[in-house]
C-alpha cells in the first residue's frame, strides 16, 4: 500500500501529506541492481501507528525500511492512508508498497500483492477483557450473542473464523466500548494496545486481561508485478544483512519494543 502510480500520485499525496526520505547509509546491494526498475522512487503507504509509522515521519518501520533501501539510489516517499485504503491501492497497482501487511497466504487478498523474506515484525493478536470480567476467548468465539469489535480495516474475521461484528476507527475507541460495556471483548494487536494503555490518562493497563489468540508475521508488501518482484528481492537481501549485523535488534531497542517477542521466526511458520 505504499507507492502510487504516477497518474494517481498528485492528488493523493496532496491529501495525505508526503514525507520524502533520502537514504544515505551504505548497503551491500549496488545501485546497478535497480537498473531495470522503471523508477528509483519508491512510495510506501503506511497507516498512522505511533512508534511504528507515525504521521510525524518517525517510527520503527520507517527506520527499518530506510536502512533496507539505503545506498541504493532510491528516494523513499511515505504516504499515510488507512490500512484498508492502502491495500486497495496496492491491489490496483496504484501503490509500490505497503507497511505492516500479513503474508499473502494469510490474507483475503492472496495473489494480489507480494510478500516474502524476513518479516518487519510479528503481530500477536489478543482478545482483551476487563480484568474482573468472566469472559474469555473460548466463550467469546462460541457463545451466541457475544459482542466484540476490532479496528476497521483488519482481516480478523477470516483469520479467526468468526463473523465480523462492530468495527472501530482506533484502538482507543474499542477500549471505551469495553469500558462502557457495549462489547464483551476487544480484539487488537497486543503490543500496540499495551502502548496505548500505558500512555493513556483514561485507562490503566492493570485493569485488563490479554489472551493471545493469533500470531502472524507482518511484512512490507509490494505490488504484484515485475517491478514489485525486484523491490522484494532487494528487501529480502538487505533485511537478512540487518539481522546478521544485529541492527534490527538495535532498532527495536531504540523504540523500546520487544525484539525478543519477534525473533524473526521462520516466515513459513506464520
Amino acid at each position: 500500500m505504499r507507492g502510487l502510480a504516477s497518474l494517481a500520485m498528485g492528488g493523493l499525496l496532496q491529501f495525505a501529506g508526503l514525507l520524502a526520505v533520502s537514504a544515505e547509509i551504505e548497503s551491500d546491494i549496488t545501485p546497478s541492481a535497480l537498473a531495470h526498475v522503471e523508477s528509483v522512487r519508491l512510495t510506501v503507504i503506511a497507516d498512522d501507528w505511533q512508534d511504528y509509522s507515525g504521521r510525524d515521519g518517525r517510527g520503527l518501520y520507517f527506520d527499518v525500511i530506510n536502512e533496507v533501501f539505503a545506498g541504493q539510489g532510491v528516494a523513499l516517499e511515505y504516504v499515510h492512508q488507512p490500512i484498508r485504503r492502502a491495500i486497495e491501492l496496492l491491489k490496483r497497482k496504484e501503490a509500490d508498497a505497503v507497511l505492516g501487511v500479513w503474508h499473502h497466504r494469510h490474507s483475503d487478498h492472496q495473489g494480489e500483492y507480494l510478500t516474502g523474506g524476513l518479516p518487519l515484525d510479528v503481530e500477536i493478536v489478543s482478545a482483551v477483557f476487563p480484568r474482573e470480567s468472566d469472559w474469555n476467548w473460548r466463550r467469546l468465539r462460541s457463545e451466541t450473542g457475544a459482542r466484540y469489535a476490532w479496528v476497521h480495516g483488519y482481516d480478523y474475521s477470516s483469520a479467526l473464523e468468526i463473523p465480523r461484528q462492530a468495527r472501530v476507527p482506533a484502538s482507543i475507541n474499542g477500549l471505551r466500548m469495553l469500558q462502557q460495556n457495549h462489547i464483551d471483548g476487544f480484539i487488537d494487536d497486543q503490543f500496540y494496545l499495551q502502548k496505548v494503555l500505558r500512555r493513556s490518562a483514561e485507562f490503566s493497563l492493570s485493569d485488563y486481561r490479554f489472551e493471545s489468540i493469533l500470531i502472524r508475521n507482518m511484512y512490507l508488501a509490494f505490488r504484484n508485478d515485475s517491478d514489485g518482484q525486484k523491490w522484494l528481492a532487494i528487501y529480502q537481501k538487505n533485511m537478512q544483512r540487518l539481522l546478521q549485523q544485529g541492527r534490527l535488534h538495535q532498532l527495536f531497542n531504540k523504540w523500546q519494543l520487544d525484539y525478543e517477542q519477534v525473533k524473526y521466526r521462520n516466515p513459513e511458520d506464520y
